[in-house]
């Protein structure tokens, strides 16, 4: 028996041989290869020729979308309640900036080198007549 239903990511099908419910994850353009996952977790491929043999049905998802998924529990879907409240989200968040990499400066540091670097370029101007190298800023 051969069947005319293309494979639908996503699409619940019923194997009638198997009396199982699977649907489609995947399908691969360049083999035709399709991939289906059973309602119990279960991941198959199939060949594009093969799933033309298959004796199946397009069907409903199935009410309990667990199958698949190990440990759900359906009393807590876990969107309930975290613990904020909405002046929380008003709390700035300066106070939790990360501290700075090892490799970098303190504004200290920076500020140090900046004005050795002055001192230095005064010495050179006052000894040899030098003037700041044009196209640079000078260090105000």
């Amino acid at each position: 028996m051969t069947n005319e239903l293309d494979p639908i990511v996503d699409q619940w099908y019923m194997h009638h041989d198997k009396g199982e419910m699977f649907r489609i994850v995947a399908t691969d353009a360049a083999t035709g290869n399709v991939e289906i996952q059973f309602f119990g977790g279960d991941v198959e491929e199939i060949e594009h020729d093969s799933w033309r043999e298959l004796d199946i049905e397009a069907a409903a998802p199935p009410e309990d979308w667990t199958g698949p998924y190990d440990d759900v529990d359906l009393e807590d879907p876990g969107t309930g309640e975290t613990g904020m409240r909405p002046q929380d989200w008003r709390i700035s968040l300066e106070s939790h900036r990360p501290a700075g990499e090892a490799w970098q400066e303190s504004r200290a540091e920076v500020e140090e080198v900046t004005e050795e670097a002055r001192l230095i370029w005064r010495v050179i101007e006052a000894v040899g007549n030098v003037s700041w190298p044009s196209g640079l800023d000078r260090l105000h």
